[in-house]
């Protein structure tokens, strides 16, 4: 449930390009190889992320989501939250006070003593070293030391804690039935604030010292921008749990939850807006770098913005058959397009091979909606010659010829 702005010292976050309009904005799915369900994703740059949940199934990806692969994490609970600290360095949280951190992008996976037996919701660095675990019955760990070492923090509430989150010294969490707590050094003193709802609290977005986002149950949607001595209820246009709130910048924002939904806002939340989401699963966590969002949920779900991936939908319209149309323009230097109709929905790959038949660049394998698409072919990377492009699908195949010209 990573959802702060202020973390850019490893991401760089910046307004979504989108397809068309806010309301029109290209979601894919993408295979995540678990039916398991994922509580949490993060990404560390726009190629490298990692998801985990139910039972300890933790999937990662080093080319933005076009496969994801297991690692092992040793354990057979249920893992509700990952922060990735750096390109090597991850710390996840989650069911019987289980705590898991990885030095070496996952290749191992070493469980740590957290001092408790609750479950732990959310985790959260705001350093290398210095990071918060929260969790059920008002547990709150803190580390020093990048979560070798856990010590426990007097939160001064037993309700169940969902998210946490630093900007500075100053902290929050939140939890069920409306509880926030605050802290302005570092966590050695919490307070509570008065929310204005009773309704559980899932997430947490910081976007500075003074402005706060939460999102629960029931579509809720508050905000304080004094610092959390007033929060305020804004309208989210949905009664759908949103179980994961994040801004890209001031004013840019997204929420997901039950039944597939994703809304967003382009003027600092005072108005959201849904946007087409291609599943009805329920998403638990939503994360973007750069102009790359993912999210993930139930059974496995993990979806991606498709304009990140250089792919753009034409048309919603189902055509009557499957189709791969010529490259345009050919020849080309150095990108070009490839326009391909889906006459029902199912997994889509697109592969460029060179001349003498090695498969060069995957560069799609996504679950798509019928209708027709375009995607950009980039061949800055490759020499001058004559290339060839494939689509499968369970039904179809088709390759067709180009040529780079440099």
């Amino acid at each position: 449930m990573k959802t702060i702005i202020h973390k850019t010292a490893v991401i760089a976050v910046i307004l979504l390009i989108v397809t068309h309009s806010s309301q029109s904005q290209s979601w894919f799915r993408l295979q995540s190889n678990t039916g398991n369900h994922l509580h949490s994703i993060d990404f560390v740059d726009v190629d490298r992320g990692i998801s985990v949940g139910q039972n300890g199934v933790i999937r990662a990806t080093t080319n933005g989501g076009l496969y994801w692969y297991e690692q092992l994490s040793g354990t057979d609970r249920d893992l509700n939250s990952i922060d990735i600290i750096d390109n090597y360095k991850a710390v996840i949280a989650g069911q019987n006070g289980t705590i898991l951190t990885t030095v070496n992008w996952g290749e191992t996976w070493v469980s740590k003593a957290s001092g408790t037996d609750r479950d732990l919701n959310s985790v959260f660095f705001r350093t290398q070293l210095v990071g918060w675990a929260a969790g059920n019955q008002g547990t709150i760990l803190y580390t020093l030391d990048g979560g070798n070492i856990w010590a426990a923090q007097s939160p001064g509430t037993d309700r169940d804690l969902n998210a946490i989150s630093f900007s500075g010294l100053r902290g929050w969490a939140v939890g069920d039935n409306g509880i926030v707590i605050y802290s302005a050094n570092n966590g050695s003193v919490w307070t509570e604030q008065s929310s204005g709802t009773d309704r559980d609290l899932l997430s947490l977005a910081i976007l500075s010292d003074y402005v706060v986002f939460a999102s629960g149950t029931n579509g809720v949607i508050i905000k304080t921008v004094n610092g959390g001595l007033s929060w305020e209820s804004l309208n989210s246009g949905t009664s759908e749990d949103l179980h994961s709130i994040f801004f890209v910048s001031t004013y840019v924002g997204y929420a997901v939850g039950h039944s597939g939904t994703i809304i967003k806002t382009a003027d600092g939340a005072n108005s959201w807006s849904a946007l087409q989401s291609p599943t009805d699963r329920e998403l638990r966590s939503v994360v973007f770098v750069s102009n790359t969002g993912y999210s993930a949920g139930k059974n496995g779900e993990i979806i991606k913005t498709g304009e990140a991936l250089g792919l753009k939908q034409i048309s919603s319209e189902a055509p009557k058959e499957f189709l791969l149309e010529q490259n345009y323009p050919n020849p080309f230097n150095p990108t070009t397009l490839i326009r391909f109709g889906i006459s029902k929905p199912g997994m889509v790959n697109v592969e460029i091979y060179d001349i003498t038949g090695r498969s060069i660049d995957k560069i799609l394998n996504l679950h798509l909606n019928a209708g027709t698409y375009e995607i950009k072919w980039d061949g800055s990377r490759f020499s001058s010659g004559v290339y060839f492009y494939t689509i499968r699908t369970e039904s179809f195949i088709e390759t067709k010829k180009m040529l780079l010209v440099k």
